[in-house]
């Protein structure tokens, strides 16, 4: 589906396009616009994660990190992994509501191990926990929280996004694109990959650690005794 917005205004328009393509999704939206102030093909990036396998279910978040593994490919210039856990909020008045809480780890390559044809990534559980710890805010008008669900994605974004993203972050006053791709137009086009992997459950430490963590103790998590 495209989407094309104009802006009126004395001039030759030129197209404004960003877009990001999820290769493991088959809907795609691109936003369109138009400026006065005066591509290369997409890669396929073939991601495959190795830890953890496709088939586990049970969370582990404790004091030893969490290996995270998958293929080099020298298509990719970035990856990232979500975690987004859906909670049930009860307030003392009896009405309920599901809320959910995402938390995001961008990685270079610089910033993994690499060993022959992998990258590896040990994640340390204090960073999500802490996150939670100040996303969520205390209520003294809940009653408790209940975790329900935990969803982990992780993806892999292709070189030309890459330095784009790193380019948007950088702190400079007069920030031109260096790295369009789009011909005739000012923009970005790229592509990432991403591996879901629904409907997990934290193990009982796990659920503890939300329970009485020194981050998260405040916000009225109770343990989910269906997991």
């Amino acid at each position: 589906m495209i989407k094309q917005n104009s802006v009126i205004k004395p001039g030759s328009p030129i197209p404004v396009v960003y877009g990001v393509f999820d290769l493991n999704q088959a809907v795609h939206y691109v936003n369109l616009s138009k400026t006065f102030a005066g591509g290369t093909g997409i890669p396929q990036s073939a991601f495959k994660v190795i830890t953890p396998k496709a088939s586990f279910k049970r969370f582990y978040f404790y004091e030893d990190p969490i290996l995270f593994s998958w293929f080099t490919d020298p298509a990719a210039g970035l990856y990232e992994i979500t975690l987004d856990l859906k909670y049930e909020e009860w307030m003392k008045t009896g009405a309920s509501k599901i809320c959910s809480v995402s938390f995001t780890r961008q990685l270079n390559p610089s910033e993994l191990e690499f060993d022959r044809d992998r990258y590896s990534y040990r994640f340390y559980s204090d960073s999500f926990f802490a996150h939670l710890g100040t996303s969520i805010q205390q209520n003294v008008a809940v009653d408790y929280r209940k975790p329900l669900a935990l969803e982990l994605l992780i993806t892999a974004a292709d070189t030309t996004l890459a330095k784009y993203l790193n380019w948007f972050n950088l702190e400079i006053d007069d920030k031109v694109n260096p790295i369009g791709n789009v011909k005739g137009a000012i923009g970005v086009v790229g592509t990432k990959y991403s591996i879901p992997f629904p409907d997990l459950i934290l193990s009982p430490r796990s659920q503890d650690s939300l329970v009485k963590g020194k981050y998260t103790q405040k916000l009225g998590f109770v343990n989910n005794p269906d997991w």
